[in-house]
């Protein structure tokens, strides 16, 4: 009776495993191949054999605790071991981390289960086969030196022990492992699905699960942000001016929606036990959180720009990239404005402005030299009309040739002249000094009179005054320069009009007979003493 016990009570535990498995597969009833049934039967004889030992040893102990094992998973197809023998969790900064971060690893470590087990089992069958080869080959050596032996003598019977006690339970042991790990193989390839199956199936079971809990999360975030946002606008809308107590108020009620719209994406995973996701949303909280503290000097001063008490304000001039700008709104996307350019409106990250410097902007002072249709001299010999001006580029039409392109910073070191608001052109010339009675009076008057009558009518109205004057002594002449003052209507002609200057003057000094000399050069020789 007392034999039939341990037998009946390991049945009875097969018999549990059994329908337990079943109870998970509701596809019908689990059929066992022989290897398993054969496998099952000889754990359960090892199990009995070691609960009939009247003192078992610790070491007989836990092999009887790992046969248990191994005949409930072969049976059940679970890991009895995971839940009878779960691990001690330690109450440390650490332990607790990895509490944290179970479910993740756990939740990886699934992916590859059923793989990972078959590597395992395969190599593990590799190693017990090799080692009941060499155990049934030290026994087939012991048993022939053993018959070599005469008969009775001690050491044929020492080696007959030895076979009896260690190398033949050494082989069924191994025989019994090489047995357990085959079955255990043939239960994974036949329960094995197709590649596409699997995908197919994580990606339908992601979206029944998980994925839906993305979703709510994503939607619980965006509704609850956009809502506060909303009831945040109106808010600041009716204290009316922005004043720094309506810029207090809403830096912190922005602050409030962020904190208000996390905190409520969060409670999705929690609601609904996704503890992988709330693990995932936690460890990235706290990211963030760590980041936000290392970059406290940086979020500090833009605290400061939002309230309009940094180095930037509202309603002053700032300099971008070369260019003035007037800072109209001070926000999350602060917006920069120039007049005269087109697309002249910047949204600019207020990081971006940490470092940069504004200032009042004076009653006349410029946003840029010229206008969208002025005329333009530039450093560069080129006088053209400004057809495109932009943060990026500057458009010069030039008269009987194709339009310029300049960067607009390039345009910038050009040092462009305005010439639509009226010029002057400068031409200087030189006459001999045999007149120098008449350089002060009657000959300037005489070539003004000349200027005035060759561009009365070229270009008409645009003409406004003719200066004639003495500008230096030169060294073979008395230089003179002439001033004439245009309106802008006849900037385009610039060049023309310099080259009709020039021609009327010498038209001038021919009709009154003033000479205009050549340069002079004078040679002195040196007297040398005593050469003859």
């Amino acid at each position: 009776m007392r034999t039939r016990l341990p037998r009946l009570t390991t049945l009875l535990l097969a018999l549990c495993c059994c329908t337990l498995a079943l109870a998970q597969e509701p596809q019908g009833q689990v059929a066992l191949d022989p290897t398993t049934v054969q496998a099952l039967e000889r754990l359960a004889d090892q199990i009995d054999r070691l609960r009939r030992l009247p003192t078992p040893t610790d070491d007989e102990r836990t092999e009887l605790q790992r046969l248990r094992w191994q005949f409930a998973q072969l049976a059940s197809q679970l890991n009895v071991q995971e839940f009878e023998q779960p691990s001690k969790a330690r109450f440390d900064l650490m332990a607790e981390l990895e509490e944290l971060l179970r479910p993740a690893i756990h939740e990886l470590k699934g992916l590859t289960a059923r793989s990972r087990e078959k590597a395992a089992l395969a190599a593990r069958m590799e190693r017990a086969t090799q080692r009941r080869e060499l155990v049934a080959t030290a026994r087939q050596r012991l048993e022939a030196t053993r018959d070599a032996l005469p008969e009775g003598s001690p050491a044929r019977r020492e080696i007959e022990l030895e076979l009896t006690t260690h190398w033949q339970p050494l082989l069924d042991q191994l025989q019994s492992e090489i047995l357990v790990v085959g079955a255990r193989l043939r239960q994974l390839e036949q329960t094995q699905v197709g590649f596409w199956d699997s995908i197919t199936g994580g990606v339908r079971e992601f979206l029944k699960s998980r994925g839906l809990t993305l979703v709510l999360s994503a939607l619980v975030f965006l509704l609850v942000y956009f809502g506060l946002r909303l009831l945040t606008n109106v808010i600041v809308r009716r204290r009316g001016r922005r004043n720094f107590s309506t810029r207090v108020v809403a830096v912190l009620l922005r602050v409030l929606t962020i904190l208000v719209a996390v905190a409520a994406t969060v409670v999705v995973p929690f609601a609904r036990d996704d503890w992988l996701l709330l693990a995932i949303a936690i460890l990235f909280l706290l990211g963030v959180g760590w980041a936000l503290v290392k970059a406290a000097p940086a979020f500090l001063e833009q605290f400061r720009l939002l309230l309009n008490i940094g180095a930037v304000r509202e309603g002053e001039r700032i300099v971008i990239d070369g260019l003035p700008y007037s800072v109209e709104r001070l926000s999350y996307y602060s917006r920069l404005h120039n007049p005269l350019l087109t697309g002249g409106t910047l949204r600019v990250p207020l990081r971006d402005l940490i470092h940069a410097r504004s200032r009042p902007a004076g009653a006349d002072e410029p946003w840029f030299p010229c206008r969208q249709g002025d005329v333009v001299a530039l450093d560069n010999g080129v006088v053209g009309q400004v057809q495109v001006q932009s943060p990026e580029v500057v458009m010069v039409a030039v008269r009987r040739d194709a339009p310029r392109n300049y960067p607009t910073e390039a345009f910038l070191r050009l040092h462009p002249r305005n010439l639509s608001h009226g010029f002057e052109l400068r031409v200087p010339f030189g006459v001999d000094y045999r007149h120098q009675p008449d350089v002060l009076d009657s000959l300037p008057r005489a070539l003004e009179t000349t200027l005035r009558e060759g561009l009365a009518d070229d270009p008409g109205e645009a003409l406004r005054n003719v200066r004639v004057e003495l500008a230096a002594i030169g060294d073979s002449s008395l230089d003179l320069v002439a001033l004439v003052d245009f309106d802008g209507s006849a900037a385009l002609r610039y060049h023309e009009l310099k080259r009709r200057i020039h021609q009327l003057l010498v038209a001038g000094c021919n009709r009154h007979g003033f000479t205009i000399p050549f340069p002079q050069l004078t040679v002195h020789g040196a007297t040398v003493h005593g050469a003859e």
